[in-house]
């Protein structure tokens, strides 16, 4: 991370700012630990899939495939440990959890899978690369089929990551 922040700031002058709102609520026992996780565990999911298809991209310099083909690599052995994790603690935590514990989990993952997915659509990025009406640009390029697509791709990799926390509903 502190590689890619240098990197951000070397060649774009800055890191982009989390544009994501925290809400500070009461948490059952455990709660927060497999929000946590899973949070991390969907991230990498997205990341992961992005190094897959940019390192088989021969549109792209063979230095940034093979920077792309490495991660992944690495990445594989988070996956399955984040995998590991989030489904050890779940199991642990959650048969103490009432129904609208469960579902709050559940909820609170969907709507982060969608976070993660809009991020990739940055009004800050466009506005740095000199484009017109960054706003409406975002949601026309989050609209388009082509990346409706990729991001039902995508969140449905997510949801079998996290298919174990939360029987039928995040298949």
């Amino acid at each position: 991370m502190t590689s890619f922040g240098t990197f951000c700031r070397r060649y774009a002058g800055r890191l982009y700012p989390d544009r994501s709102l925290a809400i500070d609520c009461p948490h059952a026992p455990g709660e927060a630990d497999v929000l946590f996780f899973a949070k991390v565990l969907v991230f990498e999911e997205i990341v992961d899939t992005y190094n897959r298809t940019m390192a088989a991209d021969d549109r792209l310099p063979r230095l940034v495939r093979e920077i792309n083909r490495r991660h992944h690599l690495d990445e594989r052995r988070h996956l399955a440990f984040g995998r590991a994790v989030v489904k050890t603690l779940y199991a642990r935590v959650s048969p103490s959890w009432d129904h609208a514990t469960a579902g709050r989990v559940r909820a609170a993952l969907e709507r982060h899978i969608q976070a993660c997915l809009r991020d990739y659509f940055s009004i800050d990025a466009y506005r740095d690369a000199g484009l017109a009406d960054p706003y409406r640009l975002r949601e026309s390029a989050f609209a388009h089929p082509g990346t409706l697509e990729r991001r039902r791709l995508l969140a449905a990799r997510c949801r079998r990551a996290l298919a174990g926390l939360s029987p039928g509903e995040m298949r």
